[in-house]
């Protein structure tokens, strides 16, 4: 029984999240293009702005993909309401929680899409808009990136996608931590898996020119250093696990690569949530046509999540809450709130 109305759910849940997701991505698509409209138009007209609408649209899904699906179900069941259908599969006698397992299969549905876009479609559109320049691989650390590998400290002004990088320093540290020797150069190329200098020239600890190496030693390829480069927020999973193992440090402190790479998992795990939350919600109006006051609630409820979620990230990017904390701080709120929603609307 709980497989045909699975199936059942599927099939009302799977048009309805696409279309919700659609129309809630293009209505944020409209509010981003103005800020660039007018550059937009004069860089290619309607082809530039369908060619950033494209673009960007991975960013604003995976931003509001949870909201989304807690639209899409709560539209789902008041469906169901309307047609009596949740009225009578109560008086069957079926629970919240075979109710909660029937949308099992779409609720994977869900998470599987969140993921495939955030993991896929997000880090090579994110790079897209880069190469474009509609997105400043730096603009949220500053007019630099820093590194350090061993004894030696990194300043990087930029890096391209041809394996070049601009405005480079090199601080060499001694034992002791002091700074014995600065070699600065004007460009660098990846060549033959290392790092050449162009137009260098280095000074020792008193001041006084010596001699510049021809390459320096920074065991990063120019993959792995945009990498570095990037909003943590557009990189793949895998990417994110790369740069926590890595023995670099880059344009943020390591906690932010560990903070986002849980930050996935628990975006996912709120789908989950908001099933949990839609379902009692629901249950409470059934006897009566309340769609609105349904619909009403769950965007309510979606932008305090999305609010809280900004709140907790922001915190834990800072260091003053713990990981698991700014992560999971939003998703974990929810589930309470869901949890006592269930059991108040079971002891009815």
């Amino acid at each position: 029984m709980i497989g045909t109305l699975s199936r059942y759910l599927l099939r009302f849940v799977a048009p309805r999240f696409i279309l919700v997701s659609v129309g809630v991505t293009a209505l944020a698509l409209l509010l981003d293009t103005a800020n660039n409209g007018d550059q937009l138009w004069d860089d290619g007209g309607l082809l530039a702005l369908g060619r950033y609408a494209l673009l960007r649209a991975p960013s604003i899904f995976t931003s509001l993909s949870v909201f989304s699906a807690l639209i899409a179900i709560l539209i789902t069941l008041t469906e169901l309401v309307r047609r009596s259908e949740l009225v009578a599969l109560m008086a069957a006698g079926w629970s919240q929680r075979n109710l909660l397992a029937a949308f099992a299969p779409a609720m994977t549905l869900m998470a599987v899409a969140h993921y495939v876009v955030s993991d896929f479609a997000l880090p090579s559109a994110t790079q897209g808009l880069r190469d474009w320049g509609f997105e400043e691989e730096l603009d949220r650390a500053g007019d630099s990136l820093w590194l350090r590998t061993g004894e030696n400290v990194f300043r990087i002004g930029g890096v391209d996608t041809h394996g070049e990088m601009s405005d480079v320093s090199v601080f060499h540290l001694s034992e002791a931590g002091v700074l014995d020797r600065r070699i600065d150069a004007e460009s660098g190329r990846y060549e033959d898996g290392a790092w050449q200098l162009q137009n260098q020239s280095a000074t020792g600890a008193e001041g006084a020119d010596i001699a510049a190496p021809q390459t320096i030693p920074l065991p990063l390829s120019p993959v792995r250093l945009r990498r570095l480069a990037s909003d943590p927020r557009s990189l793949s999973l895998a990417s994110l696990n790369d740069l926590v193992a890595a023995e670099t440090f880059g344009a943020r402190p390591p906690h932010v690569y560990r903070l986002y790479r849980q930050r996935k998992a628990s975006q996912i795990f709120s789908i989950l949530i908001m099933v949990c939350l839609a379902v009692p919600l629901v249950q409470r109006f059934q006897r009566q046509d309340a769609t609105a006051q349904i619909l009403a609630s769950g965007i309510a409820l979606g932008f305090v999540y999305l609010a809280l979620d900004s709140f907790f990230v922001a915190l834990g990017e800072a260091g003053i809450l713990p990981i698991v904390m700014a992560a999971w701080g939003a998703t974990g709120l929810f589930a309470l709130v869901a949890g006592a929603m269930m059991l108040n609307q079971e002891s009815l």
